[in-house]
């Protein structure tokens, strides 16, 4: 069964893009004309359905918390753990919007996928490349600067140890957070690894949980040395990574790809909340 789920998730995965092609095509050529908000429509609209789709097809049941976490004035900068090939999709259908991240170079020259990325905001770095590696960050700190928010893995690469633990935090994120004063959102994911990399490559079903985090804000970061921030940074992840239980009060959002329903909370300004429904390179954050 589990050879068939890996099928179907590939063919899937591929054949939503050629399917929609004419929504990439409409897309790319909002993006030329300087239509952002039609481009954005259609990413928000197009990239959280696909990824819950593949969710629904791999059998992956995913519960979030914090998502009133977010900041609403403002861009930030999301700090995930990075445990899995998973964890991309698990983002894109757990947060309350799709958010452009930091990726591997590799991953822009996938077919279509490269191209849905770059709409999304998406910012390729050549591994082990310093000056890569720098340039990447710089454009990751101007998509910031322009007021979205982005995704970063810290770690730089896929923790491998066992539940519950994160790997070294690497530079990047806090040189962001510091450079544009946007807030830090600590992101903790739990369980992904269990749906694929612990079973052979294999899609396998499961249970993860997402929580984001109270922001941390860079004010004062500058004049600190890297691993005192580094400290700061990976400090909400001790209790969070933890193997996740139920508790009390918690807010809990269950996506199940094509559904999803959340508990109504109000979000500040009175407005109330529903989901609509390899290696680490010089300067670390680097997806694999």
């Amino acid at each position: 069964m589990s050879v068939l789920r890996t099928i179907a998730m590939f063919s899937y995965l591929f054949g939503y893009m050629i399917i929609h092609y004419g929504v990439l095509r409409r897309a790319e050529k909002a993006a030329a004309a300087g239509d952002t908000a039609l481009v954005e429509q259609l990413v928000r609209t197009h990239i959280p359905h696909w990824s819950r789709k593949i969710l629904k097809i791999t059998g992956v049941s995913l519960s979030v918390e914090g998502l009133e976490n977010i900041p609403k004035d403002g861009p930030c900068v999301f700090v995930a753990n990075h445990r899995s090939y998973y964890d991309i999709p698990l983002l894109l259908a757990g947060l309350d919007q799709p958010y452009g991240l930091l990726a591997k170079e590799e991953l822009a020259k996938i077919p279509l996928l490269n191209r849905w990325m770059k709409l999304l905001g998406c910012v390729f770095v050549l591994r082990d490349d310093m000056r890569a590696a720098i340039e990447a960050l710089n454009e990751a700190t101007a998509v910031v600067e322009q007021g979205k928010s982005f995704i970063i893995f810290p770690e730089g690469t896929r923790y491998k140890g066992e539940e519950g633990g994160i790997g070294e935090f690497k530079g990047g994120a806090f040189r962001i957070a510091v450079k544009t004063g946007a807030p830090v959102v600590p992101v903790a994911i739990t369980g992904a690894r269990a749906l694929f990399e612990n079973r052979g490559n294999r899609c396998t079903p499961g249970t993860v949980h997402i929580v984001c985090c109270p922001p941390s804000r860079p004010r004062g970061w500058a004049g600190q040395n890297k691993s005192s921030c580094r400290t700061q940074c990976a400090r909400p992840f001790w209790p969070s990574c933890e193997p996740h239980r139920e508790g009390k009060g918690k807010t809990q959002w269950q996506v199940t790809a094509m559904n999803v329903t959340s508990t109504h909370r109000t979000w500040p300004h009175g407005r109330k909340s529903s989901i609509p429904g390899g290696s680490a390179g010089p300067t670390g954050g680097i997806i694999t």
